[in-house]
């Protein structure tokens, strides 16, 4: 499963039930047509795109009416994840990568590599072309990571932090990082008790949060080197994740709605306005909104 966008950071205002209006009317306006949100980015244009899982199946949406449109152009190929980088959209699919710059209408092709994941922070961008390792997105244009100690596994999730430290998981994989200026992958802490990592989340104080596939989540604080298992949220299928920039606002994606923590993941309440709707990708803006 790709979940490039779990923990992109909303710089706009986008709360929970505003969230879920936006669903309601996608869903209602039969754009999804039943098909997973694969990705939900608020622009810095104050818009906020919505990528389904359907080949060009990329809606628009800005303020004052909040009125989906499908976005004309789009590449015609099985999206994957959807990103921003210096106000221009980053869209991978299963066909290559394409950007298009702010303010044009037109999708310019990067490459014709299939895109396994996707993320950005600010200029910064990795991608992982399907069979391949990460590698850099910079000016248009893909660099290899020349780096050791990558698993056999292929990393599914990655989340850039604000020092450039890249930090990556997968299923099998665990959780990984390349520290600024390093050259080889490390593993993240001990005793994360499962090693099939669907989910990765960070927040700005550096903690970090894995949603696992049959284990449950797990958080790890600065200075610690063990992993703790947050037995609070029952669930042991955790498929998204965002942490606010504090820390103690966790969204969790379960597989039959969202859980929300209010105090860094100890205690949970499930989300009632997303109960039953299939979402693959959560976020917090700059306000701690979701």
């Amino acid at each position: 499963m790709v979940f490039p966008t779990a923990s992109v950071p909303f710089r706009y205002p986008v709360a929970i039930p505003r969230l879920a209006m936006l669903f309601m009317l996608l869903l209602c306006a039969g754009t999804v047509q039943a098909q997973p949100v694969l990705s939900i980015l608020p622009e810095s244009t104050d818009c906020v795109s919505v990528l389904t899982s359907q080949a060009g199946g990329l809606y628009r949406a800005c303020g004052p009416d909040w009125r989906f449109r499908r976005v004309a152009g789009a590449p015609d190929a099985l999206p994957v994840a959807l990103a921003e980088s210096n106000r221009a959209l980053i869209l991978g699919t299963r066909t290559g990568i394409y950007q298009r710059p702010s303010g044009q209408t037109r999708w310019q092709r990067l490459s014709d590599q299939p895109t396994g994941a996707l993320a950005c922070h600010g200029a910064r961008c990795v991608v992982r072309p399907f069979g391949q390792g990460p590698q850099r997105l910079s000016d248009g244009r893909l660099s290899p990571l020349q780096v050791r100690g990558l698993p056999d596994q292929p990393l599914q999730q990655f989340v850039i932090a604000g020092d450039g430290a890249l930090y990556g998981a997968g299923m099998g994989a665990g959780v990984l990082w390349l520290k600024p200026g390093s050259d080889t992958w490390q593993p993240v802490g001990s005793g994360l008790g499962n090693g099939n990592v669907l989910a990765l989340a960070l927040a700005d104080d550096g903690t970090l949060h894995a949603g696992t596939y049959g284990g449950g989540l797990y958080r790890l604080r600065p200075g610690e080197s063990r992993w703790q298992r947050l037995s609070g949220l029952q669930a042991m299928q955790v498929t998204a994740l965002a942490v606010s920039a504090d820390g103690r606002r966790v969204l969790a994606s379960v597989g039959d709605g969202v859980r929300e923590s209010r105090d860094g993941g100890d205690n949970w309440r499930a989300v009632p306005e997303l109960a039953g709707i299939p979402v693959l990708s959560l976020a917090f803006d700059g306000a701690g909104r979701a």
